[in-house]
């Protein structure tokens, strides 16, 4: 779309994660076809695997144009109990509820769920996405509805908007905590850190107890997909996620 081609035009793509994201090739297997001379990009043979490519390079192996397919882009309401990664010897991933062609597809999840915790997650095979809302350099908000035991402490807003400080000496990016009524809370971090919001209640005196994704940026849930249902973006969505 072109909302994506103007973002990768400023964030140009690697070819290796190119061809990876694309389900073709390695990273590893780009770079063998790289230096025995078999890939060319606009009609030139490619120095290396790391070569940032514009949106309309034409790239070729042994003389063939390569078809990259058309990203996919899925909203997923993510259920308990699955875990948000291809494979997992620790349980069901959320992979596992998509039907039809979709299970045949390179999809991957932007970020990480815990697996008990709900709410909205992208579903897609475009690394360019996944990098833009994952990594911490964006600032990329993603906001949380929180249920927790215990007593926030008075300060526990300005802790986290100065940028807390983990147990273990972690500096986490400036966070926001929203009080709600009863002992519920919205927290909207910029970052990924594993279990970060749990962590960051966990420092302010509470345990959550109940953790839903509402939001990636602009971009929100939709209210009427139930846990474990999913449909294709829109291009409206999808800008909120690259502007």
């Amino acid at each position: 779309m072109d909302i994506r081609k103007m973002w990768l035009a400023d964030t140009p793509l690697r070819l290796d994660q190119l061809l990876r994201d694309a389900g073709l090739y390695s990273k590893k297997e780009t770079r063998e076809l790289v230096s025995q001379g078999r890939i060319c990009v606009d009609g030139e043979p490619v120095l290396s695997a790391c070569m940032r490519l514009s949106p309309e390079a034409v790239i070729s192996v042994d003389g063939d144009a390569v078809s990259l397919p058309a990203p996919v882009y899925l909203m997923l309401h993510k259920p308990a109990g699955l875990i948000c990664a291809t494979t997992s010897d620790l349980g069901p991933t959320v992979l596992e509820l998509l039907e039809g062609p979709y299970r045949s597809m390179p999809l991957f999840p932007v970020g990480r769920l815990d697996k008990d915790a709900e709410g909205l997650l992208i579903l897609t095979s475009d690394g360019a996405l996944c990098r833009r809302v994952t990594r911490p350099e964006n600032r990329m908000e993603k906001k949380y509805f929180v249920t927790y035991r215990g007593t926030l402490r008075e300060d526990a807003e300005a802790l986290l908007a100065a940028g807390a400080v983990l147990p273990e000496g972690i500096q986490c990016l400036p966070a926001k905590l929203k009080r709600l009524p009863g002992d519920t809370a919205e927290v909207t971090v910029t970052e990924g850190k594993y279990h970060e919001v749990k962590r960051l209640i966990s420092l302010c005196g509470g345990h959550v107890t109940y953790l839903r994704r509402l939001s990636i940026g602009a971009f929100t849930l939709d209210p009427a997909l139930r846990p474990g249902e999913y449909r294709e973006m829109t291009a409206e969505e999808l800008k909120m996620l690259f502007l």
